[in-house]
């Protein structure tokens, strides 16, 4: 089987949130951990066939989200198909019959396919946050995300608690989001704030988090570089705290 050291994968969408496969692999993941950042604008095309009737369309989930209004506006009776990438989507209308796909203008040049409408995505500051994953730990720069998942017992408050946490100790939150863990009425919230986990600050709270019984678990994804957003574009799902 092939191995490789460094990953790049979606991590959350401006458009569309958390990216769950992802997030679910990391919680999973044993060695793997996040090792930085970069957020790029998204620019989806429309990929087919010049002239040909189109009957269905196929693309990720999260590209078909991203483009849900066109879709409806322009294709309101036309099948949406879901696949596991979007060069996937390309590559299937070269041998599907009424099949257009919704892609990057790259791919539809290396499969030789046109461009049947540009710029289709309903948010034209759409972006993704793409994490770099790897085996290790970064060093402080003094401009760090840390990302956490933990989880809860079921109590009045508990939530709660585990904020008031951060902001006892004047920590910063960039994002927090809930996800199921599995079990119905059972959820794990993912949360990123500002600092890395090397900081004094943070060993405190995590201490503090844990020897309160506030988290049944708590697992600390990654600390690493805050990315620098592109001009225009403003971080997905961020949040300020601190006002």
């Amino acid at each position: 089987s092939l191995r490789y050291n460094l990953g790049v994968v979606a991590g959350e969408n401006s458009t569309d949130g958390s990216v769950m496969e992802t997030l679910k692999e990391l919680v999973r993941a044993k060695q793997t951990t996040i090792l930085g950042e970069i957020i790029i604008p998204i620019h989806h095309m429309l990929i087919g066939k010049p002239g040909e009737e189109i009957k269905k369309i196929i693309s990720h989930p999260q590209a078909l989200g991203q483009c849900s209004n066109f879709l409806t506006t322009q294709y309101p009776n036309v099948e949406r198909v879901p696949v596991t990438s979007t060069s996937l989507a390309v590559e299937m209308v070269k041998t599907t019959p009424g099949a257009a796909a919704i892609g990057s203008q790259s791919a539809a040049e290396r499969n030789q396919l046109s461009i049947l409408k540009e710029n289709i995505v309903d948010n034209p500051k759409n972006s993704t946050l793409f994490f770099l994953i790897g085996r290790g730990e970064t060093q402080p720069t003094g401009k760090d995300t840390t990302t956490l998942i933990f989880t809860v017992e079921d109590r009045v408050g508990i939530l709660a608690d585990c904020l008031l946490v951060f902001k006892h100790h004047e920590i910063n939150l960039t994002k927090i989001d809930s996800h199921p863990t599995g079990e119905i009425g059972e959820y794990m919230f993912l949360v990123s704030v500002d600092g890395h986990q090397r900081n004094e600050v943070l060993i405190r709270a995590f201490r503090e988090l844990e020897e309160r019984s506030y988290c049944t678990s708590l697992k600390i994804l990654g600390s690493y570089k805050k990315a620098t957003l592109p001009e225009g574009v403003r971080e997905p799902g961020a949040i300020n705290d601190s006002k």
